[in-house]
């Protein structure tokens, strides 16, 4: 399966929105408390304006979206996420390959963090190389070392 990863347009912005509510309300009411709309909004469009948002698509089709920040020091992957109608087709683990070359490239290690509720993506981390480096009170911080 060929997964394309491309900047996202403004046009995406309500695919996008759809799709976190679908990808993360369950692991956020878990995480925080009842999914509040018009609080979610605000940290999506938060989101939208300080990262750099991709869009991953299969055969044209959208099936996920990638949030990277990146420093001298890292590439941060700070949101994945998959269409839950999609997961566990290896989707994801293209889209973490993806952000993992873009990083080596830059010979660059990869940080993110997930949420201690979401036990499916840190095991799909770890499957991918990623180890615990901290934790807070929500978060598992993971990290992963690249090299070309």
């Amino acid at each position: 399966m060929q997964l394309d990863v491309v900047a996202a347009a403004s046009s995406d912005r309500e695919w996008l929105y759809a799709l976190h509510r679908a990808a993360m309300r369950a692991m956020v009411e878990a995480s925080y408390g009842p999914w509040v709309e018009t609080d979610q909004r605000a940290r999506f469009a938060a989101n939208l304006a300080s990262h750099d948002v991709y869009v991953a698509r299969v055969a044209a089709e959208r099936v996920g979206a990638v949030y990277l920040s990146e420093s001298d020091e890292a590439v941060d992957l700070a949101l994945l996420e998959i269409d839950p109608a999609r997961q566990r087709r290896g989707l994801g683990s293209l889209a973490v390959r993806w952000v993992v070359d873009r990083a080596a490239r830059q010979e660059k290690p990869v940080r993110l963090q997930v949420l201690h509720a979401n036990d499916g993506a840190r095991r799909l981390y770890e499957r991918l190389g990623f180890r615990p480096v901290d934790r807070t009170a929500t978060h598992v911080v993971m990290g992963l070392e690249t090299s070309r």
